[in-house]
């Protein structure tokens, strides 16, 4: 299936509903990623992950939005971990938008379950695992809200995919604390749904690029993420590619991490309908 990154951004301002809907068509097939941002080193965790988009209107709409996602992480062996994922995305509009009565939509998205597998002698890890095609396309707000927070998690709020994937990451630390971190990650889009028009399986690679410091009581980290579609013709050109920059901070008070973070589209796809992402979250870690 062909799809233009740019067909229709232009056309924002005129109809914000119909570019929503064609973002959210353009990328049904087309994202999919488990989040490429260092984790703590834990082990296990529970995390409460509130995002905030902010949509350019140019104040000519209140329209707004919040995503959250609760995130459990256990360690059922040495070197091996479960991850479970459960996204919620809620948008609302005001009663003068496009002259209707206005309109707030919720729902949850896919539930995500991994592993990821790791040695203490090594700088190397990968994780695997799929997300659970339980969301549904009744609800285009939330689900645009959901899909353009967060280009690494995009695949929470698609319908009629089964994506499963399968990511390595190398992360290098230094005694005073600096690392980096990059990784890739291959994803297989199983279509389940009932339209015999979609291709029945797309691949997308997510990949990343993350620095930052660390010690026992503070993280800051930044960088660069974003996907390529593979299964087009035109991969890793600007028509089959998006990319955000990133920023989180988190600082330790005894077992909990309170944090912040931000997201920057940069490409126009996306920026001409969200434009930055804020949030905060909480993190409670065992040693």
């Amino acid at each position: 299936m062909k799809t233009d990154f740019g067909s229709g951004a232009g056309t924002l301002r005129s109809s914000f509903v119909a570019i929503a809907v064609l973002v959210i068509i353009a990328f049904a097939a087309r994202a999919g990623a488990q989040s490429t941002w260092p984790n703590l080193d834990c082990k296990s965790s529970v995390s409460l992950r509130y995002a905030n988009p902010s949509f350019d209107t140019d104040g000519n709409w209140n329209i707004s939005g919040e995503l959250i996602n609760l995130n459990i992480s256990g360690e059922l062996s040495e070197g091996a971990r479960l991850i479970v994922d459960m996204p919620y995305a809620h948008y609302r509009e005001p009663s003068s938008f496009f002259g209707g009565g206005g309109r707030t939509e919720n729902m949850f998205g896919n539930p995500y379950l991994g592993a990821r597998l790791s040695t203490a002698a090594s700088n190397l890890s990968c994780e695997f695992g799929f997300r659970l095609p339980l969301a549904g396309n009744e609800k285009p707000g939330a689900a645009m809200t959901g899909l353009l927070s967060d280009l690494d998690q995009m695949e929470a709020f698609i319908s009629d995919y089964l994506p499963v994937h399968v990511g390595i990451s190398i992360k290098s630390k230094n005694s005073e604390g600096l690392f980096a971190r990059i990784s890739a990650n291959q994803y297989a889009w199983f279509y389940v749904g009932d339209d015999k028009r979609v291709d029945a399986t797309e691949f997308v690679l997510h990949y990343g690029a993350i620095g930052g410091f660390e010690n026992q009581n503070i993280r800051l980290q930044g960088g660069i993420t974003g996907l390529s579609i593979l299964s087009e013709g035109d991969a890793f050109t600007d028509e089959a590619t998006l990319h955000q920059f990133g920023m989180e901070l988190d600082y330790r008070l005894g077992n909990f991490w309170p944090g912040m973070h931000f997201r920057v589209p940069l490409d126009d796809e996306i920026s001409q309908t969200i434009n930055l992402v804020w949030g905060i979250s909480i993190t409670y870690a065992s040693e």
